[in-house]
């Protein structure tokens, strides 16, 4: 396949992080003027931020320039990259060769992000969408199992296919050698409800973005993504539990 068309530099701007700013907008507008107290905040950003904003607004860009592109079906050929299939053996090993490393950072650099995370006081809405409230324990499962539907197996297939099938390879021809860490960096800064840790993710996604590039599959990045945020949703939810 030809190389993907490099964007311009406002272009992989606006794309990688306008998602971000939907969402944010949207998860602070519904928890604040519509989402019933009695229900976790946790539940409307798993359930009806991804459903409504993220999902939609990244497949739609996909689909979209597929069926401008003149794709039959469902196809995404020409539009998103890497896709060489790999052996369940070396796909296991991939695997680790993104989560070992990325584990030690996120751990290593976890003092940064709890340093930093004053200074954003103002975008601050871990609380929103936490489990914080008196709720039972079937809520909080039932809210987990939601989350783990969306956040831990739909939204890893889909940022993967629009971040690194699709904007990873596009990236400004301007960028050069650097344009993985700035594709990283960019990653981070789509999480706008957490600011204070775009160091942290910057660095600790590196692993996942090179093996994705050396292995020319998006599967090892799809599984490793959801292994990670299935197991902070686990984790969040066991912590509220009785």
């Amino acid at each position: 396949m030809a190389e993907p068309k490099p964007h311009s530099i406002p272009t992989c701007l606006a794309l990688h992080l306008l998602p971000g700013l939907a969402n944010f907008s949207f998860i602070v507008a519904v928890v604040t003027f519509v989402w019933p107290a009695h229900l976790p905040g946790v539940l409307a950003f798993a359930l009806l931020a991804n459903f409504l904003v993220l999902l939609p607004i990244q497949l739609g860009i996909l689909f979209y320039l597929a069926k401008k592109q003149g794709n039959n079906g469902w196809s995404l050929k020409g539009i998103v990259t890497y896709q060489q299939s790999i052996k369940p053996k070396a796909l296991l090993k991939l695997i680790t060769v993104i989560l070992v490393p990325t584990f030690l950072i996120f751990s290593f650099l976890e003092p940064v992000g709890n340093s930093l995370e004053p200074y954003f006081s103002a975008i601050n809405i871990s609380q929103m969408i936490s489990y914080e409230g008196n709720f039972s324990n079937t809520l909080i499962i039932i809210t987990m199992l939601v989350n783990i539907l969306f956040t831990a197996i739909l939204v890893p297939i889909t940022e993967e296919l629009y971040f690194r099938g699709y904007l990873l390879p596009r990236m400004p021809k301007e960028f050069g050698k650097s344009s993985p860490v700035v594709h990283s960096f960019l990653f981070a800064l789509y999480h706008i409800d957490s600011l204070w840790l775009v160091p942290v993710r910057t660095v600790g996604l590196l692993p996942l973005i090179y093996v994705t590039k050396y292995s020319q599959s998006l599967m090892p990045g799809i599984l490793s993504h959801a292994m990670v945020n299935l197991y902070e949703i686990i984790d969040r939810a066991t912590d509220a539990l009785d």
